[in-house]
C-alpha cells in the first residue's frame, strides 16, 4: 500500500511539473473561437492567440488574446512589447489574413451587403507570465476590463483587385482603465505573473 501511495505521489508531481512547463493559455471570451498562429515580427517568430467570431447573423469580431516568443531570438534593433503587439494587430486585422486563416471569403464592395463588418479590439492592460522553461507570455490583465474597439468593413474591390478596409464610426473605449504600471515591468520569476501595465492602442495612442 505504501509503495502504491508513493507511486501515486510521484505521478502527480511529474504531471504537475509537466503542466507548469507548458505555455499558459488564456481562454477566449464566451462565444469566441480560439486559434493559435505563428507570425514573424521583425527578426523573431511569435505564437499568437486569436479569439474570433466569423460573420453570421451578427457582425464578426476579432481580438488578440496573447502572444509569446517562440525561440531564443533578439530583435535588432530592439523593439518594445507594445510595438510587437501593434505589429501583430496590423497583420491579423487584415482582410487577407482573415480569409486565409480565420473565416470564409469576403464579398465584393459593389454588391449587397457591400462587404462584411468586424469589430476589432485592443486590450489596454496586459500582464506577463513566465513558465518554468523561462518563456514569457503576454496576456490581457485579469483585473482590468478596459478595451478599445473599432468597427471595420472589409470588401473585395474587383476593379483594383484588392481588399478594401473601411473604418465605420468612432473609436470606442469601454471598461475600467486601471493598469497598475505605466511602464512594462521586469519579467517575473518562473511560475509567476507580473503586475498589470498598459499598452498604447488607438484609444490611447499617446499615453
Amino acid at each position: 500500500m505504501l509503495r502504491l501511495k508513493l507511486f501515486a505521489f510521484i505521478f502527480v508531481a511529474i504531471a504537475f511539473l509537466f503542466l507548469q512547463n507548458e505555455k499558459v493559455n488564456a481562454e477566449c471570451p464566451e462565444g469566441f473561437t480560439q486559434k493559435f498562429v505563428n507570425l514573424t515580427i521583425g527578426d523573431c517568430l511569435y505564437s499568437v492567440e486569436i479569439c474570433y467570431k466569423c460573420v453570421g447573423t451578427n457582425i464578426g469580431a476579432i481580438q488578440i488574446f496573447g502572444f509569446g516568443l517562440l525561440d531564443s531570438c533578439e530583435q535588432d534593433p530592439p523593439i518594445s512589447a507594445n510595438e510587437i503587439y501593434d505589429s501583430i494587430c496590423v497583420k491579423v486585422y487584415n482582410a487577407n489574413f482573415i480569409v486565409a486563416n480565420l473565416c470564409d471569403s469576403i464579398p465584393p464592395c459593389d454588391k449587397p451587403p457591400g462587404g462584411v463588418w468586424y469589430m476589432l479590439s485592443w486590450y489596454l492592460c496586459w500582464q506577463k507570465d513566465t513558465d518554468l522553461s523561462e518563456n514569457v507570455w503576454y496576456y490581457p490583465c485579469w483585473t482590468s476590463n478596459a478595451i478599445c474597439r473599432e468597427l471595420w468593413r472589409f470588401c473585395w474591390d474587383p476593379v483594383l483587385g484588392i481588399y478594401q478596409h473601411i473604418k465605420e464610426g468612432d473609436t470606442d473605449l469601454s471598461g475600467d482603465y486601471n493598469c497598475e504600471e505605466d511602464e512594462e515591468p521586469e519579467d517575473p520569476e518562473p511560475g509567476h505573473t507580473s503586475s498589470c501595465f498598459h499598452f498604447n492602442t488607438p484609444c490611447n495612442p499617446d499615453d
